[in-house]
């Protein structure tokens, strides 16, 4: 009885949004504009109330439906939303009707290598289900099925098959794999299925994690987007990038690619390229393009660099940036701010605005990152003034026939050259006594005044010269390792916007390439 009044809660609720009507020209801050926002909050949280008769995706939808309050365009993209996620919600009852019957029969599935029994649901697409499995063996696997409804749709086997197809022959790219596929027979209806490995994390669990290790996720992140050159260079499109659709592989340390589901696969491969319909377009719209959200829009690997670039930019901040006004990365994390830029335009509602291909979105991160980089270390070069090269006199005392000052520590060559490099005055005596540090000797921590003879007027002048000497030869040292280190900061400096340029040009040549 519970299930049936939850699929009638939803049933009720996809038929009050079908007579609410658009929001048209309804004025920002009229009454009627409040009213739409409140309906906007009220359907949302009565959707997320029976969430548990909805798939995992449609779910994802309704989660996915924010706006703000000041910006009209914002709630009315909200409200077009809400009539996309109608479609969903309906798809969801229709399903759930079909399957409570049919979900006992499958507990056991048979191919032609090993035989698999089911041990509990993994979850619930829009057009599958996936299942923990054990095999013969006792290893444990995922297994995705066609779910009864979608089977009676040619276009979805279709599409189902050519995933099935496409994971089992594209193996140079960190795309899901297929290890073993079959068909479920339930009375007149065949289900198709597929063996996958069993991921234990997806990147939303890394992202929500309490323990979440950003920087580690940005690189296996943009690893990924890496690896995926080729697959795009093919002309494939996955369409549906979002953090459940990517998994770790832990022993590879590595993410990959999975659900093909709605992805566009080239027709070189085995299977027909299909036309989504306007829900299965519409069902991941949280990280969906523009052009995923109209009609007829043109969808290549763009669309995909889209989702990615909304991915990066919740990956610190939390949120999924919608329209303008988005919380950026600088915001949360001033190490990483360079990525705000490149998001910015991943993430541009032209396609056109967006990088041409991967090289030179990754050669473009690598450069801002350089120059975050040499930016930062200007800033260290100018804060981190070296400390003084100080020289001191800690003692005097009368060795004869020397006057003799010990130092707090050994000086060094360097030190004792620019010592003896004195320009100042100078003076010397008829009997020899010369008040001059060419004439002192340097012996490790002391120096050595000779020819004093004891008179007590060259001891006192030698006292008190001796400090203006040593200063000299400190602020002697000062500058010449201060030139030193900018010299090499400089050097540093060139060298790293000789890098950047390097792979500029670099990537450049590689994105022409491969339009060839």
């Amino acid at each position: 009885m519970a299930q049936s009044a939850a699929l009638t809660g939803l049933g009720e609720i996809v038929q009050e949004i079908r007579g609410k009507g658009h929001f048209g020209n309804c004025q920002k801050n009229s009454q009627e504009y409040v009213d739409w926002c409140s309906w906007i909050l009220g359907t949302r949280e009565r959707l997320l109330a029976l969430g548990a008769k909805l798939s995992l995706s449609t779910n994802e939808a309704i989660n996915g439906v924010d706006f703000d309050w000041d910006d009209w365009s914002s709630v009315s993209a909200a409200i077009e939303r809400i009539h996309a996620i109608a479609y969903l919600v309906e798809d969801d009852v229709r399903m759930a009707g079909q399957e409570t019957g049919a979900s006992n029969s499958l507990r056991r599935f048979e191919t032609t290598r090993h035989s698999y029994e089911r041990k509990h649901s993994l979850g619930n697409g829009g057009a599958g289900n996936v299942f923990l499995v054990e095999r013969d063996d006792g290893e444990s696997f995922a297994l995705k099925i066609l779910n009864s409804q979608s089977c009676a749709n040619g276009k979805k086997v279709k599409r189902f098959l050519r995933e099935i197809a496409f994971c089992e022959r594209v193996t140079d790219a960190p795309l899901l794999k297929v290890v073993d596929q079959g068909f479920k027979q339930e009375g007149e209806l065949k289900r198709p299925f597929y063996v996958m490995p069993l991921y234990d994390n997806s990147l939303r669990k890394l992202m929500e994690s309490p323990k979440i290790e950003r920087a580690s996720i940005l690189h296996m992140l943009l690893a990924l987007l890496g690896s995926l050159e080729n697959f795009y260079n093919d002309g494939h499109v996955h369409r549906d990038i979002k953090p459940e659709n990517i998994l770790l592989d832990k022993d590879a340390s590595r993410l990959v690619l999975a659900d093909f589901g709605v992805a566009h696969i080239n027709q070189d491969l085995p299977g027909l390229t299909l036309q989504t319909t306007r829900a299965e377009r519409l069902a991941n719209f949280k990280y969906a393009a523009p052009e995923q959200r109209i009609a007829d829009g043109v969808i290549d690997h763009r669309a995909d660099q889209y989702a990615f670039g909304l991915i990066i930019n919740e990956l610190f901040t939390g949120a999924v940036p919608q329209g303008t006004g988005y919380a950026e990365i600088a915001s949360v994390s001033e190490r990483f701010s360079y990525l705000d830029p490149v998001v910015a335009r991943m993430i541009s509602q032209k396609q056109d605005s967006r990088y041409e291909g991967i090289p030179i979105l990754l050669a473009d991160i690598e450069a801002r990152k350089n120059i975050e980089k040499i930016e930062d270390e200007v800033l260290e070069f100018e804060a981190c003034v070296p400390e003084p090269f100080e020289i001191s006199i800690v003692s005097k005392e009368w060795i004869e026939p020397n006057l003799v000052f010990k130092l707090n520590t050994s000086p060094g060559a360097d030190w004792e050259q620019a010592f003896r490099s004195y320009m100042g005055v100078t003076s010397f005596s008829t009997d020899g006594f010369f008040l001059d540090p060419q004439r002192f000797g340097v012996n490790g921590d002391k120096i050595l005044v000779p020819n004093t003879h004891g008179d007590k007027g060259h001891l006192a002048d030698a006292c008190k010269e001796m400090p203006r000497f040593i200063d000299w030869a400190n602020e002697v040292m000062r500058k010449r390792l201060e030139k030193e280190r900018r010299e090499a900061h400089e050097a540093l400096v060139r060298e790293r916007e000789d890098e950047i340029r390097r792979q500029e040009s670099s990537a450049d040549i590689n994105s022409f390439l491969s339009t060839l």
